[in-house]
């Protein structure tokens, strides 16, 4: 029988890029953000992109548990495939017998835990990026589109450490509240049934991390997997267009490490600044901590 299976994440960690290797498994079919709240079509749209994780509104659960099933069960509804998505129709044909089905979000970071906890803490994979990193990538995002990323203000009555001054904060200081408040939030229901892989691990050991998530879900490892790391990988393919932003073909190690070229040190010490108390700073004091001991 099928279980549900989660990808999550914000903006610029890396998801498309997780999905698309997860994705070539025969036994897992992940649709992209059908929580996206810009889409008529959103199977999500009644719920709010913000809950608290103790609500207990039935209508809403209801409204949960109604979105999942139809995911189960969405090769059956051709309308919203062959509008939305054609590829992920004949996907879920194929697949309809996986032991996984989900989708991957960027948009229920902030409703993560309650969605978990009216679903009985499905298998989650949570992908978190350094924040000075996401942060630089969601700054080139915005120079070049106007992505329908959660509105900023909706963050502001969340934290009680959040400067009285926010407006008057540059735009990478907002995102670094962002990236702590969101980040923090999804990483609050973290138990046996989550599983956390930070973006440049994932950069730099692709195939080891993607073994251990795929250790993590009980499958094993496929030559398709191998072929879509590799492919993912490959930037001479010509039709991967390198400037894209939601390009999910890349130089891994490179990529890991733009941000501490791009960024002017003023940037970084003020992001830094805001999330440096984060538990969630841990995962890279461990990664700087393992890199000295292979220099010993």
């Amino acid at each position: 029988m099928s279980e549900l299976l989660i990808l999550a994440g914000s903006p610029r960690s890396g998801t498309s890029w997780l999905r698309s290797i997860l994705s070539s498994h025969p036994d897992i079919f992940l649709l992209s953000e059908p929580d996206n709240p810009g889409n008529a079509t959103s199977l999500f749209k009644s719920i709010p992109l913000i809950i608290n994780e103790n609500n207990n509104d039935q209508k809403l659960r209801e409204i949960l548990l109604t979105a999942v099933n139809s995911l189960k069960n969405i090769f059956h509804n051709r309308h919203y495939l062959i509008v939305r998505r054609l590829r992920h129709y004949l996907d879920s044909i194929i697949k309809r017998n996986s032991k996984y089905y989900g989708f991957k979000t960027v948009h229920s970071k902030m409703r993560l835990e309650w969605m978990r906890r009216q679903l009985n803490y499905p298998k989650t994979i949570v992908i978190i990026r350094h924040p000075c990193a996401q942060i630089n990538s969601r700054l080139n995002l915005e120079k070049i589109s106007a992505p329908s990323f959660i509105p900023l203000s909706l963050f502001l009555p969340l934290s009680k450490n959040m400067s009285k001054n926010y407006e008057k904060l540059n735009e990478h200081q907002k995102l670094a509240w962002v990236w702590r408040l969101a980040n923090e939030s999804m990483l609050n229901s973290a138990n046996n049934n989550m599983k956390i892989v930070v973006y440049e691990d994932l950069c730099n050991n692709t195939e080891g991390k993607i073994k251990e998530l795929l250790d993590f879900l009980g499958i094993e490892f496929r030559t398709k997997i191998a072929e879509q790391i590799k492919k993912s990988q490959d930037i001479s393919n010509t039709n991967a267009d390198a400037e894209h932003p939601y390009n999910i073909i890349r130089n891994s190690k490179e990529t890991a490490e733009k941000w501490k070229q791009a960024l002017t040190k003023k940037q970084k010490t003020e992001i830094m600044e805001i999330v440096a108390d984060s538990k969630l700073m841990k995962f890279w004091r461990n990664q700087a901590t393992a890199q000295q001991k292979k220099l010993r």
